[in-house]
Formats: structure tokens, C-alpha cells, sequence
């Protein structure tokens, strides 16, 4: 290489090592500038004892607290990235804390933030939190002895063996407050035994418990069912039942022939139509018509002395399946319908009830 070219390369290659020194000066200084930064940080509460139940005290049970934090560029950095990885942080709330059951003022820097590990970690200093202080629960665990069990079965008809009938359980003193003097756990039964089910209508499961106050409530809250949180169920579906709305059904009138020959039935409603619930097994259910239902109005013989012509008579509504034998199990609404009707002496015409 000739010795001009030679040189011009080594000035070349000391620019290049200067540029470079240069940059990683500024990117190191600029990394390590001290600037603020307002991050939203997700939290809920939790407790490190078993005995011992931590929790805010709204739903849905975790809050976003905006908080600034005050670093080095790139610790700041750093716990952005740490930010979009977790969901939630969780605070665990010191044993030393009180127990109650009511709610009480926590503070969100010393009881919260600063019990997070990554916050602790990140060395950053927290400049300032949105909101200051957190309304929480912190309660002791009891044990709620006596709680009868109550399977729900939804739809079905059931004769059923349910063990163990009553139970024990282990949860925060306000959740045992609103369970009440007796106390009850439920347990979703009626798919388990669609699933179960055989062929002639037997079946045997196991399903567990739970409180139906627990939906409503912090859904990180432990029970504990003793001797276990499961309850066996063994039987037989009776019936698989259901309601279904069906009409129109004509109403029609019982007369007696007496009445007939020497009065005419006037009514507001001689000629109306009405739907009513049917409730039973569905696969007799989708076979029944609104003309396997009889509506009747009954006027009797005695109508004619008591209460007597030209006064108002109020009669209920009777429903009737047509050939019940056709559907077993299968019951009508026994919501009350009423016609009202007087008798007036007929001077002539079709003997049929009639407009008034």
C-alpha cells in the first residue's frame, strides 16, 4: 500500500474509534440521567398467613395506581418492559397490620408498594402515588360448623342420596357474617347429572361447594370445605321437566239445558282466547297443541235463584288437558282467570252466550 494511502486509512480508522468513544460516552451518560416517570401499576392484595384473609375492599378487587417513579433512564426502561409482562403486582400486607371485619384505610406507598419485590428491585425511588391510601379488608379466618347442603337441580325431578348433608368451613369472618344463622352451600348439580345419567335414569357424581354469596365477593378469597369440598350424589331423574307457554286456547261455555231454554248468557268476553304455561317432561311438551287444552266457563242451575237474573256472576277460568292419559306429568298454570256474566231472560234467538 503505498505510504499516502496508508496514512489517509489510519486517519480514517482514528475518526472511526473517536466517533464510536464518543457515542458510547453519550449513550452511557444518557442512560444514566436521572429523569421521573409515571407508570400505571396494577395491584391486589394478598396475605402470606393462612390464617389470615387481605383483599380490597370494592370490586373488582385490584386497582391501577398511578405512580411516579425517579431514576436512571435505563432502570426506568427497564421497568417498562417489566410492565407489560405482569398483569398484576401483589402485594402481600404486613402481619403486623390489624385485623377487622370492616374495612380500613391502608397507605398505598408503605403497606403496598412497598412490599412489591420488582418495586423494590428496581431502583427507582417513588416520587409520588395516585390515590395516597386504599380501602381494605384484613380479616382472620374462622370455622363455620352446621352448613346444610343443598343441591341444585335446575330443571330436573330427583330422588337423590346426598353425602355428606352438612359440612364445615374455613373462610374470613365477614364472609361467615353474611352467611347468616343458617347457613347454606349449593352445589351445581343438574349438568353433572345430564352428563351422569343412564339409560334408565340412574346416576351417581361428585360436585363441589360453594357459597352463592362468593360470586359477589373477592373471587381470591380461600374456603375451605371440611371434610371435603366435594359431595357425592347418587339417584334417579324422576323427570325431565320444563315450562312452555302454549295458545291461543279457545275458552268455551258449559250451560245447562234448563238455563239455556229461558235465559241467554251475556258476557263482556263470550268468545275469548288465552295462553297458558304447561309444565312437564319436554318430549311430551313439543306434542301438545292448543287443542289438547280445554278452557271452560261453568254456569250452573242454581245461577238462576243465586245470584239470580240480570246480576253479575264472576266465574274462574278452568283448564283442562283433553286426554291427560296422552300426557302424564304434564301440569297447567294454576294462574287464576276470571269471566264475569249475567243471566237475562230470553225472549228469543240462538241459544248461544252473547255480546253484551
Amino acid at each position: 500500500m503505498p505510504h499516502k494511502t496508508r496514512v489517509i486509512w489510519n486517519k480514517i480508522k482514528t475518526a472511526g474509534v473517536v466517533v464510536v468513544i464518543t457515542f458510547l460516552i453519550w449513550f452511557a451518560a444518557d442512560q444514566n440521567v436521572m429523569e421521573p416517570e409515571t407508570f400505571g401499576i396494577p395491584v391486589r392484595l394478598a396475605s402470606n398467613s393462612p390464617d389470615r384473609y387481605a383483599g380490597l375492599a370494592g370490586a373488582p378487587y385490584q386497582t391501577t395506581l398511578r405512580v411516579t417513579l425517579r431514576g436512571r433512564r435505563r432502570h426506568l426502561q427497564d421497568f417498562a418492559e417489566l410492565l407489560k409482562s405482569r398483569p398484576v403486582f401483589v402485594a402481600n400486607i404486613d402481619e403486623s397490620k390489624p385485623t377487622s371485619d370492616r374495612p380500613q384505610s391502608i397507605s398505598a406507598i408503605d403497606d403496598v408498594l412497598a412490599t412489591i419485590k420488582p418495586i423494590q428491585e428496581s431502583r427507582l425511588a417513588i416520587a409520588s402515588v395516585e390515590p395516597m391510601t386504599l380501602l381494605a379488608r384484613i380479616d382472620e379466618y374462622q370455622r363455620v360448623t352446621d352448613i346444610h347442603v343443598k343441591p341444585d337441580y335446575g330443571d330436573l325431578r330427583v330422588g337423590a342420596e346426598v353425602s355428606p348433608q352438612t359440612v364445615s368451613a374455613r373462610l374470613p369472618r365477614f364472609v361467615a357474617d353474611q352467611l347468616g344463622s343458617a347457613p347454606v352451600a349449593t352445589v351445581a348439580a343438574e349438568q353433572r347429572i345430564r352428563a351422569a345419567q343412564a339409560a334408565d335414569g340412574n346416576f351417581e357424581i361428585k360436585a363441589p361447594l360453594t357459597f352463592p354469596i362468593l360470586k359477589d365477593l373477592d373471587p381470591n378469597i380461600s374456603v375451605e370445605f371440611l371434610p371435603s369440598g366435594e359431595v357425592n350424589i347418587k339417584g334417579r331423574i324422576q323427570a325431565l321437566t320444563e315450562t312452555q307457554r302454549k295458545g291461543p286456547i279457545q275458552v268455551t261455555w258449559s250451560i245447562p239445558d234448563d238455563v239455556q231454554a229461558r235465559y241467554v248468557v251475556v258476557a263482556k268476553e263470550a268468545n275469548f282466547r288465552v295462553n297458558i304455561d304447561v309444565t312437564g317432561p319436554k318430549n311430551r311438551l313439543d306434542r301438545i297443541e292448543p287443542g289438547d287444552i280445554l278452557g271452560l266457563v261453568e254456569v250452573f242451575a242454581g245461577d238462576m235463584n243465586d245470584p239470580g237474573p240480570g246480576k253479575e256472576i264472576t266465574r274462574e277460568v278452568r283448564f283442562f288437558l283433553v286426554d291427560p292419559a296422552q300426557f302424564p306429568d304434564c301440569t297447567l298454570s294454576s294462574e287464576s282467570r276470571e269471566v264475569r256474566f249475567r243471566l237475562e231472560p230470553r225472549p228469543a234467538g240462538p241459544v248461544a252466550p252473547s255480546q253484551g
